[in-house]
C-alpha cells in the first residue's frame, strides 16, 4: 500500500474509533415509579437510572433534596434504593412536606458526567419538571432550579 494511501486510511480509522468511543453517551433519566413493580419503587417519587452506558450498575449516582422550610434552607442527602432494573434506583420521600423543594442527582461513569434536576410540584413528580444535563448539577443550577420551584 502506497504511503499516500495509508495516511487518510489510519485518519479514518482513528476518527472511526473516536466516534465509536463516545457512541451512545452517557446521562440520567428520571422516570414515575410505576414503571417498575419493585416493592421498594412503591411509595417513591420518582425513579433515577443511569443510561447510554454499558454496565449501568457501575454508574455512581448520587442525590441531594434542597428545600426551603420557613425560610430555612436544607439540604438532604439523599439514600438511593436500587431496584430490579440494573443502574436504577427508587427514591422515597425523605425531606418535609412543606416548602419547595428540587431533587438533584449526579452521576459518573468512565469519566463521564451527567445530572438531573427535578422540581417538585408541590411535593409530587411530574415528568415536565425533570431537566437532563450532560454535565454534573450546579449550585447555580440548584439554586436557579429552587427559586422557579418556589414561585
Amino acid at each position: 500500500m502506497s504511503k499516500r494511501l495509508r495516511i487518510p486510511l489510519v485518519l479514518a480509522l482513528v476518527l472511526g474509533s473516536a466516534v465509536l468511543a463516545v457512541a451512545g453517551g452517557f446521562w440520567i433519566s428520571i422516570q414515575n415509579p410505576s414503571t417498575v413493580t419493585d416493592a421498594v419503587a412503591k411509595n417513591a417519587v420518582v425513579l433515577v437510572r443511569a443510561d447510554g452506558c454499558h454496565n449501568p450498575a457501575e454508574a455512581n449516582i448520587t442525590g441531594t433534596a434542597e428545600g426551603r422550610v420557613n425560610g430555612i434552607r436544607r439540604s438532604i442527602p439523599l439514600k438511593l434504593a436500587p431496584v430490579s432494573q440494573p443502574g436504577t434506583y427508587a427514591v422515597v420521600p425523605q425531606w418535609p412536606a412543606e416548602g419547595p423543594w428540587v431533587l438533584h442527582f449526579n452521576a459518573t461513569y468512565l469519566g463521564r458526567d451527567a445530572g438531573a434536576l427535578v422540581r417538585l410540584v408541590p411535593g409530587k413528580f411530574q415528568k415536565q419538571s425533570a431537566e437532563l444535563f450532560h454535565r454534573k448539577i450546579t449550585a447555580e443550577d440548584v439554586e436557579s432550579a429552587l427559586k422557579s420551584a418556589a414561585d
